[in-house]
């Protein structure tokens, strides 16, 4: 694997990542968030001639109520630091969204523009790297899955030993990981925590269970572990969300381009 270009390093904020982003002669910070299908951005002054208007109303899910909004920016460049990429689209949030006030950040940079390149986040050194794939190879402590190309977010599939295949998702928009499913029979302790997303805050009354096991593709051992897992009880089409508290130290390297995913610890 070769990495061409460097990204300008990534920020924490809120233990969330935030990264510059160039359009036109300015520099703007985004919450980069894998787990948004859209990207969003705040009114920009600036940026009002590649401002329209929706062809219909568009209602934006997230934590806390859903809200509806009736703008976009269609921008025909932006950089990610030497990354150039076109012809993207931002849809409008108003300044009184309160995840932009708390990270102080001009808008979120979704999937959908992240998917259109191959990037590794690197959480041993704050980077979001551009990579050119020639010589691929996997590192001794990996794991790699498959993404799943019929939905519109970074959800992938393993199978464990039994043969039954397991879904996920990345997200780096939340603090934390999510199993959502009706019942767990392990050993958990109860918690709170506060979410903070694209329409609010929720207060969470969750389980916790520590120390699961994430099997790698290849059903070999090269499993690896996450520290803490909150149980939720209400429905999701992804059973499993691993949120940033999964990677810290870590590497995740995003190859689009051939539907992969590759997580080295």
């Amino acid at each position: 694997m070769i990495i061409k270009k460097l990204i300008n390093l990534f920020k924490k904020r809120g233990n969330m990542i935030v990264l510059p982003i160039l359009i036109g002669e300015e520099k703007y910070i985004f919450l980069v968030d894998t787990g948004s299908e859209n990207s969003f951005i705040s009114p920009k002054k600036k940026l009002i001639h590649f401002k329209e208007k929706l062809p219909c109303n568009l209602k934006v899910k997230g934590i806390g109520e859903d809200t509806i909004t009736k703008y976009k920016y269609s921008i025909p460049v932006i950089f990610l630091g030497d990354i150039k990429i076109k012809n993207v689209s931002f849809i409008e949030k108003k300044d009184k969204n309160i995840l932009f006030k708390v990270l102080r950040i001009d808008g979120i940079i979704g999937w959908d523009i992240l998917k259109t390149i191959d990037f590794q986040l690197n959480f041993a050194s704050s980077k979001l790297e551009a990579i050119d794939i020639e010589d691929w190879g996997t590192a001794k402590d990996s794991c790699e899955f498959n993404l799943l190309l019929d939905t519109n977010l970074p959800i992938y599939s393993i199978k464990n030993s039994d043969d039954i295949v397991q879904h996920f998702l990345i997200d780096t928009g939340s603090n934390f990981s999510y199993l959502y499913i009706p019942m767990y029979e392990g050993k958990v302790q109860m918690c709170h925590s506060f979410s903070i997303g694209i329409n609010g805050i929720q207060l969470n009354k969750l389980f916790l269970v520590q120390n699961y096991c994430i099997p790698s593709n290849d059903n070999s051992l090269n499993g690896f572990s996450v520290k803490k897992l909150f149980i939720e009880k209400c429905y999701s089409k992804t059973p499993l969300i691993l949120g940033l508290d999964a990677f810290y130290g870590k590497k995740i390297r995003f190859v689009n381009s051939e539907g992969m995913l590759y997580i080295e610890f």
